[in-house]
């Protein structure tokens, strides 16, 4: 299937959905039933989601965001400390030039998508976490002390890994939904998703050096064009200018719509596509340059999958005799492996 939408259908058609009704486990409520069919309808049409209603604490997330502007306000030289030398997509820290997500651009069985690959290193900086002994997460420095500060500060190692069993308990209940709306039975995904492969992203985009950088005449954006790898990801935007775009069929970019308070931005990847034979898509899009230089960026990005060892392959009810399977069966943690590698502008960072 093809998604065919123009600006005004794109920009008012991205669902807003309330998965209350669903996480409250009550089938006899006909609004449970309605979350399985709007999430379905969202994905066919559009490929993403607002959700509200997923029960991650709001302060958390506020306090995560917090944290995360004070780690990037520190000098290149802490920030630094976290840095293992090995490119993006190992824990730690990775400066700016490192990665290039649009020469990871291809199709989840390697054909290259029609879309630019030679743009520049991404302008962003990050800090990657695995929730594993291989983390880096550095000490913040105390903040200042109010009046109405009473208990000690959870460091930042605590916040971060708080916020992730958060949103891994969020993401087993999106699996549950997402089999439901497919047509399987409810624990589908529960196997492999027994050790899923996830990984925790703090995306900086810093401001940037020249009014020409935002213009685009030097072919720089703050995150080039790709396709998400794995499963699904589960965004928090801050809402400053310079956000999420999507690629029409007819090849034209489109600013998604501004996030929703509260809200998570929710997205279906590489293998999300190939287990449902594209019935579900995993849209091409990028972020794009702010209006000004003079506008930072953060989002907060929690990638999902599967166990590694996961062969992926059409799901059963997704294909038949005139929609045979599409693609060949993959093997989820290779194909992280390999999209991550492509994605490298080289495998030391700079000191």
């Amino acid at each position: 299937e093809t998604l065919i939408f123009s600006r005004p259908e794109l920009m008012e058609s991205v669902p807003v959905i309330n998965l209350a009704p669903f996480l409250s486990g009550n089938t006899a409520d006909p609004a449970y039933t309605a979350v399985i069919h709007q999430w379905d309808t969202a994905l066919r049409t559009v490929g993403f989601a607002h959700i509200t209603g997923h029960g991650v604490p709001e302060q958390l997330i506020r306090t995560v965001h917090s944290m995360s502007k004070q780690f990037f306000s520190l000098s290149h030289e802490e920030k630094q400390k976290s840095n293992q030398q090995k490119g993006y997509g190992f824990a730690g820290y990775t400066p700016q030039g490192i990665e290039r997500v649009s020469a990871s651009q291809t199709t989840p069985d390697g054909q290259p998508l029609n879309t630019r690959t030679l743009r520049p290193a991404d302008a962003v900086e990050s800090l990657v976490l695995h929730h594993k002994p291989t983390d880096i997460i550095p000490s913040l420095p105390p903040p200042q002390p109010s009046e109405n500060q009473s208990d000690q500060q959870a460091s930042f190692q605590d916040v971060l890994y708080q916020y992730w069993t958060e949103l891994n308990t969020l993401m087993l209940s999106i699996m549950r939904l997402s089999a439901l709306a497919l047509g399987l039975m409810e624990d589908y995904f529960d196997k492999m998703y027994s050790d899923p492969d996830c990984a925790m992203r703090l995306a900086y985009y810093p401001k940037q050096q020249s009014q020409e950088d935002t213009t685009g005449t030097t072919e720089q954006l703050r995150y080039g064009e790709h396709t998400d790898y794995t499963g699904f990801t589960i965004l928090w935007q801050d809402g400053a200018p310079g956000g999420l775009e999507v690629k029409l069929p007819c090849g034209e970019w489109v600013p998604a719509p501004p996030p929703i308070p509260s809200a998570f931005t929710v997205n279906s990847g590489d293998l999300l596509e190939v287990w449902t034979n594209r019935k579900w898509l995993s849209n091409t899009h990028r972020v794009a340059n702010p209006p000004t230089p003079d506008t930072d960026r953060l989002s907060l990005v929690f990638f999902t999958g599967p166990n590694a060892d996961t062969i992926v392959e059409c799901l059963p009810g997704c294909s038949d005799s005139s929609n045979p399977p599409k693609f060949p069966p993959i093997s989820a943690g290779e194909h992280l492996k390999a999209k991550l590698a492509g994605s490298r502008v080289s495998k030391r960072s700079s000191a």
